[in-house]
């Protein structure tokens, strides 16, 4: 009798269960979001490669051309704000020669105006010049204070200021695109950390970088304006690229990651990433090291962060790419 009746209970679930609705198999969708690698044969090639991501469908009709050299990239630490705010690629070329790649591209798209920043050679700027159609301005003081305050002198109705050192090229670029997108000026100190307090405008002053690399400004001769200081001497550029990623509202639908030795290719996207306001990231060869932080691998998987990395394998392994690599289950329509 108890047999009976326990055959019959589960003849019964059985049929429970093969009576129950099913959950729909199509629910959910598992998506890998893999990163997008934007590379050319050299940083100049690579900086066309941006240009042609971000420009390519309206055209650059507007470029802004600074030197290649890694030594000359000081000169282009106030650069970004105004490259976004003319929604112009940064693109370079070598000081001395201009890139025939280059010219090539600028006939293509359709570009019919030229800022030539920095260290850029007269012969380059002669080339530029003969070009038809292309009207080219010369931004280009004695030395880098005279560079960026040329270049902050153009960018319009500017909401604040960041105040970088003497060599703090990446502070600089590690701010560029909230700098852009937000109209903030750029503004180098000079060799012993003193600040230029007639470049200081806006209603927040961020000083990046202790004492020993930017001085003090005394907040009461700046009415209504707040002043915050930034990153700590002692730390690494990566330390101070994470505190920057932490304190600034950064818009995570796009995530550039570049380089944070060479910073070539984090120049390249400057202006791209001040579209949006898009986070720059730092990487060296093998790792991000922002990665180590719960809060920057949550913004990735909350925003589904359409991640770029800029430069070949010899630039950022593939390792990095893996880095980025997350895996998310999503609901389907």
């Amino acid at each position: 009798m108890k047999k009976q009746k326990k055959s019959t209970f589960f003849i019964m679930l059985a049929l429970l269960c093969l009576l129950a609705p099913a959950a729909p198999a199509s629910a959910f969708e598992t998506v890998v979001y893999r990163p997008l690698r934007l590379e050319g044969s050299d940083r100049i090639a690579t900086a066309i490669e941006v240009a042609h991501y971000g420009w390519e469908k309206d055209g650059a009709y507007r470029v802004v051309i600074v030197p290649a050299n890694q030594e000359n990239l000081i000169d282009s630490v106030a650069v970004a704000p105004l490259a976004a705010q003319f929604d112009a690629p940064i693109l370079l070329t070598y000081k001395d020669k201009l890139d025939p790649r280059l010219k090539k591209e600028m006939q293509n798209w359709g570009t019919h105006t030229v800022y030539a920043v920095g260290g850029l050679s007269d012969s380059v700027i002669a080339e530029l010049r003969g070009m038809a159609g292309v009207y080219v301005e010369v931004i280009r003081g004695r030395d880098r204070w005279e560079t960026s305050r040329l270049l902050n002198a153009r960018v319009s109705s500017p909401e604040g200021s960041f105040v970088v050192g003497y060599n703090s090229v990446a502070e600089a670029l590690m701010i560029s695109s909230f700098a852009g997108k937000n109209s903030y000026r750029v503004i180098l100190a000079d060799r012993n950390g003193a600040v230029d307090m007639s470049q200081i405008v806006g209603s927040r002053i961020y000083l990046m970088g202790d004492e020993r690399t930017v001085a003090g400004v005394d907040a009461a001769k700046i009415p209504g304006s707040l002043v915050v200081r930034v990153g700590e001497f002692e730390k690494t550029v990566y330390d101070r690229n994470w505190e920057v990623l932490r304190m600034f509202n950064f818009d995570y639908d796009y995530v550039f990651v570049a380089n944070g030795d060479s910073l070539v290719d984090a120049l390249s996207v400057s202006s791209l990433a001040g579209r949006t306001g898009a986070p720059i990231v730092f990487a060296n060869k093998y790792h991000v090291p922002a990665m180590e932080f719960g809060l920057f691998e949550g913004n990735l998987r909350m925003h589904l962060s359409k991640c770029v990395i800029l430069g070949g394998p010899l630039v950022l392994d593939d390792q990095v790419m893996q880095d980025l690599t997350f895996v998310r289950d999503i609901t389907r329509d």
